[in-house]
């Protein structure tokens, strides 16, 4: 009996995928860009262009209908068609894209050089950030210290940052993003250098901190009550300790970590130890981050260990900083802030 030759079809899922994706970016494009009227052949040209990935698709779409002045959208779709085409790398096409919008910015006739410098700041600092950050925690880090300018910058970068409608915090959009602008390879001119400017973010965290702490920051009367029974004592922290103070109190180790050593920031870094740093956990331990306030010691502890380093004492200063917190952390003693004064400090060798 013969054996009957069965063809067989290989049917990859991968490929169904793409398809079924490339479908839905295909009804989104049509629905956003419907005020447009781009005919099929140019719809086509942006879903393959897309090909499965969602967010060049979602970018786009806010590239073409968004910027600080009143652009012009249809001027923008061509813009976009008229991309080079036939770049093999991987990411050619989103890196493509991310490339046209900085520059869009970048040669904007209509922004003056102080408000590029603005946007540059701002997009730096927002790539930086440890978490999604107000504008005013953006207008301390980045330098601008004007939150109505750090609104303005926001504006033209909205194809690439999110600003979250109900807290109004500011991200980047996706993290295909910052994949992109850390990469000298794929950014070339626009390549975010994380050493250099989070040695800027370090420094204004410090800065910050030294303007902004103080003894007693949250006014509480009596250190025989624990904080949490404090009447109003959650409204008095969101009061006492805004955003731009509780993220540089957070962070300030995570960015003095990613920073060359410089003579700049051990000054403000032993200034912080030496003046600061009883403030300082006040605000970590009203906010129950006291175990974020140890582990960002030993961040500075590892800094200052880095090959090379000089200085000595500083190191055995914050090794003390980082046993008095251990001590106080493990004390149930801390369930009362002021009792880092009268309680702690006074048993500290």
């Amino acid at each position: 009996m013969a054996l009957q030759s069965h063809a067989r079809e290989v049917v990859h899922l991968h490929e169904i995928e793409k398809s079924l994706v490339q479908a839905d970016i295909e009804l989104y494009l049509r629905a956003e860009l419907t005020d447009l009227s781009p005919s099929a052949s140019d719809i086509e040209e942006l879903v393959q262009r897309s090909g499965a990935l969602f967010i060049y698709a979602a970018t786009l779409v806010r590239y073409i209908k968004s910027g600080k002045r009143l652009a012009d959208p249809h001027k923008r779709l061509r813009s976009v068609l008229d991309m080079a085409q036939g770049i093999a790398t991987h990411h050619a096409q989103i890196d493509a894209l991310y490339t046209a919008i900085l520059e869009s910015v970048l040669n904007d006739a209509e922004l003056e050089p102080d408000e590029k410098d603005d946007v540059w700041e701002v997009l730096r600092t927002v790539l930086l950030a440890q978490e999604p950050i107000s504008v005013e925690t953006i207008a301390t880090l980045s330098g601008i210290n004007n939150p109505r300018r750090v609104i303005l910058a926001i504006q033209p970068l909205r194809s690439v940052l999110h600003q979250s409608e109900q807290t109004g915090v500011v991200s980047t959009l996706h993290a295909s993003f910052p994949d992109f602008m850390f990469s000298s390879e794929r950014s070339g001119a626009h390549f975010c250098d994380t050493v250099g400017h989070s040695h800027a973010l370090a420094k204004r965290c410090f800065l910050a901190m030294q303007d902004q702490l103080r003894f007693n920051i949250c006014e509480l009367e009596t250190s025989s009550r624990p904080d949490m029974a404090v009447n109003g004592i959650e409204g008095r922290i969101k009061e006492k300790i805004p955003p731009p103070l509780a993220y540089t109190c957070r962070y300030w180790g995570s960015h003095l970590t990613l920073a060359c050593k410089s003579e700049a920031l051990l000054k403000v870094l032993n200034e912080f130890i030496c003046h600061r740093l009883l403030f300082w956990l006040e605000v970590m331990n009203l906010r129950r981050e006291i175990v974020m306030g140890y582990e960002t010691l030993l961040k500075a502890k590892q800094w200052l260990n880095q090959p090379g380093s000089k200085s000595p004492q500083l190191v055995i200063l914050v090794e003390d900083a980082r046993n008095f917190v251990t001590s106080f952390a493990s004390s149930p003693v801390s369930q009362s802030t002021p009792h880092i004064y009268i309680s702690s400090l006074p048993l500290c060798p």
